[in-house]
Order: structure tokens, then sequence, then C-alpha cells
């Protein structure tokens, strides 16, 4: 099992608190999740670039490796991880390991109405996403496109931008740059 820490900002002074990163989430739960975070992701203030996106669609699809951060029974963050490596854009010839889909729960975002729950969950994902890329023998190497609304958070975490894909920003970590970010968040 592997744990991470998570803030909760619910308490005054936030404490950190213990979750678990999961590193093969049944796609079983994703109804559970949908049915919790549907009705939330859609009254986000000021909307969410991804207020569309539906984890049932995603049930079943062989090309991909489901990675979530729980507290108890409450999923707090969701990513789907490519099976498939890609090439590298930033060290040619080597391969990447790519992220298609991540996204926190609406409460841990930072325009919830209600205020933010937990910080800590997506750099929490992408830290399990660095140590996946190790252990499928790809140095911690993780790339992904960026919806806009969440460019500086891949800025902040350390990530290089490497032109576009798929008509948004392509970040990349390099080696060096995840084995930093990775001793930073601890997973």
């Amino acid at each position: 099992m592997l744990t991470t820490i998570l803030r909760d900002l619910r308490t005054n002074p936030p404490t950190d608190i213990d979750a678990e990163v999961v590193l093969d989430f049944p796609d079983s739960r994703f109804p559970d999740v949908e049915a919790t975070w549907s009705a939330d992701r859609l009254g986000l203030a000021g909307g969410a670039e991804h207020r569309h996106w539906d984890w049932l669609r995603k049930l079943g699809s062989p090309n991909y490796r489901y990675v979530a951060v729980t507290l108890g029974t409450s999923v707090e963050g969701l990513m789907a991880v490519a099976r498939t490596p890609r090439p590298c854009r930033l060290s040619a010839g080597l391969q990447v390991l790519y992220v298609d889909f991540i996204e926190v729960a609406p409460w841990n975002l930072p325009w919830h109405p209600k205020g933010m729950r937990f910080s800590g969950t997506g750099k929490s994902l992408l830290a399990a996403a660095c140590r996946a890329s190790d252990a499928d023998g790809f140095s911690g190497r993780v790339a992904l496109a960026s919806l806009p609304q969440a460019e500086g958070f891949y800025r902040a975490c350390g990530m290089t931008e490497g032109g576009t894909s798929y008509g948004m920003v392509y970040f990349e970590y390099t080696e060096a740059a995840a084995q930093a970010f990775r001793s930073r968040v601890g997973v």
C-alpha cells in the first residue's frame, strides 16, 4: 500500500492527514465516483473546463490503468494512465508514461464555492505517475496535455512545456525533474 499526505484545509490550522494511493483502482468504482462528483463538478464557481468529463465513459477500456487517491471510502482524485508508452519530446529516443486524464474531486479545487477540503491531491497523483513510470522502466518520465485552467499547476510542479498536443499545452517531466518532484511530494 502506498500512502501520501494531504492537507485538511477544513481545520484551523490545517492539518496533515494520511491518504492512500491506489495504483490499480478498479473501474467498478466509477459509478460511485460519478454519483459523488458529477453534481458538484457542474456547480463549480466560474465553471471548470473538465465539467463534461464522465469517468463512466472510460469504463472497461483496456488502454488505461487507473490510479486514485482515497481517504477511507472517499475518492479524492483519479487518473487514467495510458498502458502504452509514448515517445519523449524532451529526451530524444526515450519513452514516457502518458497521463490521459487526471482529476481531483471538485471539492479539492481552489474555486469550489465552499472552499477546498484537501490540498495535495493533484501532486500526489502526479508523484504516483512518476513512481509508475519508474516501475515501467521510464525513469520517472511522465507527460500530459493540460487543460488551460491547470497549466499553472503543472508549471508549479516542475513540468516542462514541450509544444502542444490535442490543441493544449503539452507538459513533460524529465528524469531529473521527476526525481526532484517525487522527493518533495513523497509518494
